[in-house]
């Protein structure tokens, strides 16, 4: 049988780990917080038509602290920055067989239709075309 001071020691220990869980979960859930924030802003941004892909990212990064360099080898940054649409599932004259489930849902909500997450991919395509 464990003597009581080893099964004190061992109870501090799991005390101490537990605190430190904690501790980095609270530090996870404020940087979701940050991220969260900054997903918001990007996105209104774009949604709002004011900046290319790559402004909304460079303000956002340079918001972080971080240094921004937007410069590509093709000469283009707009080139460099901004994602291929079909690579993301987006095709450019609005929804169609082409676009990702993800992606409908995505646009669904931002058009603040209802009951997407249950819609099928042809539903969502009838309801968002």
């Amino acid at each position: 049988m464990a003597s009581k001071k080893k099964l004190k020691s061992q109870v501090k220990q799991a005390e101490e780990k537990a605190a430190r869980w904690k501790d980095r979960a609270k530090s996870l859930e404020t940087e979701t917080r940050k991220a969260s924030k900054q997903l918001r802003k990007l996105t209104k941004k774009l949604s709002a038509g004011t900046s290319t892909a790559a402004e909304a990212v460079g303000d956002a990064i340079a918001e972080a602290g971080a240094e921004v360099v937007l410069d590509s080898p093709e000469g283009s940054v707009e080139q460099a920055a901004t994602p291929d649409l079909a690579e993301v599932g987006i095709s450019a004259g609005g929804p169609d067989e082409t676009w990702t489930l993800a992606a409908l849902r995505a646009e669904a909500k931002e058009r603040g239709v209802t009951g997407y997450s249950r819609k099928s991919k042809a539903e969502l395509l009838a309801l968002l075309s």
